[in-house]
Parts: C-alpha cells; structure tokens; sequence
C-alpha cells in the first residue's frame, strides 16, 4: 500500500512516500525518515486507501512519536 507524509503546516503537499507492506512498516519508516529529513516538528501520515492516519511529532528531548488518529 501507499503511504504519504505530509508537513502539519502544509497538508495539501506530500513530502515524501514509499510502498509498504503494512501500517506498522509504514509506522517505522516515518519516524527514520523525520529522524534524517526532518525540517518541522509535527507531519500526518497517511495510507493512500484512507484506513490509516496518524500524527507523527517531535518531542521537546528530541524522540519522534506517532499517535494513531
């Protein structure tokens, strides 16, 4: 499935996307990509067929979460 990730700031632009087997792998992979591209402290993700979203967010000590919406 295909997930994007969109800036908190801007949600009608996708910053980046990639090809994942599942919600969990699409979890990972957006906190190693904000934890090397990052230029924000809060992104959505999205599954392309809407059945996932979730609030990607940068903590004040530097740890990237994610909360399920």
């Amino acid at each position: 499935m295909e997930y994007q990730l969109y800036e908190a700031s801007n949600p009608g632009q996708s910053v980046a996307k990639a090809q994942l087997a599942d919600d969990f792998a699409a979890e990972r992979w957006a906190r190693e990509w904000a934890s090397g591209h990052a230029t924000a402290d809060n992104y959505r993700i999205e599954g392309a067929g809407g059945g996932f979203a979730a609030r990607l967010f940068k903590t004040v000590a530097g740890q990237w979460y994610i909360m399920r919406q």
